[in-house]
């Protein structure tokens, strides 16, 4: 699948209630539709080529540990998985998206705008 496949079809998913809360408990936050969308897309994640990836439900729950990150602190979910130890995340706080290194924990870009930070 393409990632402007993904992004056509997102908006059409249905949020799986079930899966999603096996994600807001870790994260103890109540997660945005569009995430629950993401996230219900499919529970093993879609490889998009180009190094980027949708990571799998147990990737996003198990990211603190698996990681070594601790997002909940930082109130960020991380959703993709795009190489180089970069992955984009949703940041609770400032409400945008944001590409975060893992070993340097810096965001380097932001964007309202998911396809934006998809597309690069």
């Amino acid at each position: 699948m393409s990632i402007e496949e993904f992004i056509n079809e997102i908006d059409g998913v249905l949020i799986d209630s079930t899966l999603i809360s096996e994600v807001e408990k870790p994260y103890e936050i109540k997660l945005p539709d569009y995430i629950g969308k993401i996230l219900s897309f499919d529970k093993n994640g879609i490889s998009f080529g180009d190094n980027k990836r949708l990571l799998s439900l147990s990737e996003v729950i198990n990211a603190v540990e698996d990681l070594h990150v601790d997002f909940i602190q930082m109130r960020k979910i991380p959703l993709f998985d795009t190489g180089d130890n970069d992955f984009i995340v949703y940041s609770f706080e400032d409400g945008v998206w944001e590409l975060f290194n893992i070993v340097d924990k810096c965001v380097f870009h932001q964007s309202s705008n998911l396809e934006e930070l998809l597309l690069m």
